[in-house]
């Protein structure tokens, strides 16, 4: 049970323990006994609430990252193993150490980020994929759409 699950236990207890505890005539019971529908009500939402927990949330990044990483290292590993004659097809000669170099930061940041994703450090991943999306943009503006 979570701590609010707790409270809200604690105080429907304290609440009806009050009112019973009490001798008040009609009118007041059934004011108590409407107040008490409502916290009850409110409490069932909390209860029932289907919204993930911030631990569940970490997990989802933390998988993310490691696909991420995954999906990097065999996007980096496939553009370093393309064959010669079809990257003299695709890009011009003096383009070819400047690719090397983007495929080279694609490659070094997907082991940054499984690094992040094997140390829970999570806060660190948003900065990681604007990385990888400006070694993107950056190669797809300066080789693949001026080729």
């Amino acid at each position: 049970m979570t701590f609010k699950t707790i409270s809200l236990y604690i105080l429907l207890l304290f609440f009806l323990n009050a009112c019973t505890a009490q001798n008040t005539p009609y009118t007041d019971k059934t004011k108590h006994t409407n107040e008490l529908r409502l916290i009850m009500h409110e409490f069932n939402l909390i209860v029932n609430d289907n919204s993930k927990s911030e631990l569940e949330l970490d997990d989802e990044r933390r998988r993310y990252a490691f696909t991420l990483a995954q999906t990097l290292e065999k996007l980096s590993c496939n553009l370093e193993n393309i064959p010669q004659n079809e990257l003299e097809k695709s890009i011009k000669v003096e383009d070819k150490a400047l690719f090397a170099k983007h495929i080279q930061e694609l490659h070094k940041n997907a082991e940054e980020i499984e690094i992040i994703a094997q140390r829970y450090e999570l806060e660190k991943l948003e900065s990681k994929v604007q990385e990888v999306k400006q070694i993107c943009n950056s190669c797809h503006a300066q080789i693949r759409d001026f080729r």
